[in-house]
């Protein structure tokens, strides 16, 4: 791809001098064959690649720069390495001297993809195996690379570590699962995002994968546009919330309205396996969305505050333990929304409630939570009703819904 602005700028102050940058190789390997290709202005053969743009993660840049420069889809299957060195410092005929650093993912397309010259850089490609490489003219460190991509498909990946007999394993390469997954299961899917525990970096033993799909040639089915469904590929558990544009469009909608836009924020927190370009500005469109806030109207806060008034005296009334309990679980579920969307927040289900409720303020979610857990319903009343004051007040006599 062309000089980027980052780096166009940098070379305006410091002229054809040495300067480091942070790069990706993409090692696309089909049975014993690796795909190589040769730049217009180049007699060297080497691996599909470019740089890192500022803020942007590697396995980003790799489903990104895959696509400018194939046109096609890459999914990542693994890690080979990061490189340096003086294979990779490259004096360019305009005198600019470049140090790279790069990170090199092992990738796969899928069968009988029609490569296309996307960025016009491209003169030819090849699927070569390792001894007629060694015959071509190629870069200096294709060499280093793809000897390390080859060890790492002999290593014995298929014999994970494992915390417990019951657990499920860990030392896995999660990302590279569901990439392969995607591949199998959803081929259709021009975006492709890992979600959840998994993307966050907080995985258990229990976890599964959240995919989140949008695509256009998704479903066999004529007319369908969504699909939430659950399965299970090279031991792991997979929920798959699959979309067409359209089908994201209206759920994702739907969640806004609801206030508990889920999909949203896979799309814009996730971590893309495939993405075909229209990623970015899906997060932009999205992004603003988030930063918004919900919305909460005069007449919805009515009800809420009116439903909360009722659970208030319930609880008060209630003398059995059991009911206690119940009464008291559905209070604390109404009035953490409640405080949530008066001040402008998202809520959640589940155990994503007390985490918004905690990110909103540790101090109030403590005063309603210690009391709850302690089973001191009298206490945690008051706090309720302090909080139901702070958001408007009782609604009771003469509320009409």
């Amino acid at each position: 791809m062309p000089t980027s602005p980052y780096v166009s700028g940098i070379r305006e102050r410091i002229g054809h001098d040495l300067l480091l940058l942070p790069a990706v190789t993409a090692v696309i390997r089909r049975d014993d064959r690796f795909l190589l290709c040769r730049r217009v202005d180049s007699s060297e053969w080497g691996l599909v690649g470019g740089g890192v743009e500022p803020g942007e993660d590697p396995k980003d840049a790799v489903l990104r720069e895959v696509p400018e420069e194939l046109g096609i889809r890459v999914g990542i299957d693994g890690l080979v390495g990061a490189y340096g060195g003086e294979e990779l410092l490259v004096r360019y005929a305009n005198h600019d001297v470049v140090s790279y650093v790069t990170t090199a993912f092992l990738c796969s397309i899928p069968d009988g993809s029609p490569l296309v010259f996307a960025d016009g850089e491209l003169a030819e490609t090849g699927w070569f195996a390792l001894d007629e490489i060694a015959a071509l003219r190629r870069d200096r460190a294709i060499d280093r690379i793809l000897g390390d991509a080859v060890d790492l498909a002999r290593a014995p990946a298929a014999t994970p570590i494992v915390e417990k007999a019951e657990d499920r394993t860990v030392g896995v390469d999660h990302f590279a699962v569901a990439a392969r997954f995607v591949t199998a299961r959803f081929p259709g899917a021009d975006v492709a995002l890992v979600a959840g525990s998994t993307a966050r970096g907080d995985r258990t033993a229990t976890s599964d994968i959240d995919l989140l799909l949008v695509g256009d040639q998704l479903f066999d089915v004529e007319g369908q546009t969504s699909e939430a469904s659950t399965h299970e590929f090279e031991g792991e558990i997979f929920e798959v919330f699959a979309y067409t544009p359209t089908g994201f469009d209206e759920w994702a909608a739907r969640g806004i309205a609801q206030h508990r836009p889920v999909t949203v924020h896979m799309l814009v927190d996730g971590t893309a396996i495939r993405d075909d370009g229209r990623l970015a500005s899906l997060r932009r469109q999205w992004r603003s969305v988030l930063d918004s806030g919900p919305s909460l109207s005069a007449s919805e806060s009515a009800f809420r505050r009116y439903v909360i008034t009722d659970v208030l005296d319930d609880l008060a009334d209630a003398t059995d333990p059991l009911e206690q309990r119940v009464e008291a679980s559905v209070l604390f579920e109404r009035i953490a929304e409640l405080m949530l969307l008066t001040e402008g927040r998202w809520i959640g289900t589940g155990k994503w409630l007390p985490r918004r409720l905690r990110e909103l303020s540790v101090e109030r979610a403590d005063r309603l939570t210690v009391p709850l857990l302690e089973s001191d319903y009298t206490t945690f009343a008051a706090r309720v009703s302090d909080e139901l004051e702070r958001a408007g007040g009782r609604v009771q006599s003469g509320f009409v819904r």
